[in-house]
């Protein structure tokens, strides 16, 4: 928790509401996903904040991001490394495979949304032709691409999880009270 107020608390606000709203979305990613334990969440997590911040992307989504690669198989320390890939070539693939990166209201990259623009592109990831999937793997790298890939098949479900992640008010005290 320290380490996502350091590094992605908003300093501006009241830091017990900070602390608490960040404690939140940590506590619903855990329930929202496959994640066996706060120590795997935070693995990954901690591989994933240093892109998350150049990014500037909301704690919400690399939560989910990161909780939903987890739930794929990409599990703690390779959810983080696999993101942190796939990002470190997102502008440059973007430039080479010709989709759109999205960008929400803060000017903020968003990955759910430039992921559905790969998808308006290339189409759903279980249609696309070998030679489109090889193009990414020459974009992302083999890195990066598996979490590309892991994150596209899921797309359909990311955006309501992110909700699900973003509406996290009081879960943390709520879970703390039922252990």
């Amino acid at each position: 928790l320290a380490m996502a107020y350091n590094t992605m608390g908003d300093k501006g606000k009241d830091s017990g509401d900070e602390l608490q709203r960040l404690s939140d979305v940590i506590a619903k990613t855990q329930a929202a996903f496959q994640i066996s334990n706060l120590g795997q969440l935070s693995e990954g997590l901690k591989y994933a904040i240093p892109t998350a911040q150049k990014y500037k992307m909301e704690w919400e989504e690399i939560s989910t991001l990161i909780g939903q690669l987890n739930t794929s198989g990409l599990t703690g320390s390779m959810a983080g490394t696999s993101f942190a890939s796939m990002m470190a070539q997102m502008l440059k693939a973007s430039g080479s495979l010709g989709f759109d990166i999205a960008y929400d209201e803060t000017g903020a990259m968003s990955v759910i949304g430039t992921l559905e623009n790969i998808r308006a592109k290339f189409g759903d990831i279980e249609s696309m032709s070998s030679k489109v999937q090889m193009a990414f793997d020459t974009a992302f790298g083999q890195e990066g691409s598996r979490a590309l890939t892991l994150l596209l098949s899921s797309l359909d479900t990311l955006s309501a999880s992110y909700e699900a992640v973003s509406d996290s008010e009081g879960q943390a005290e709520m879970m703390a009270a039922r252990m």
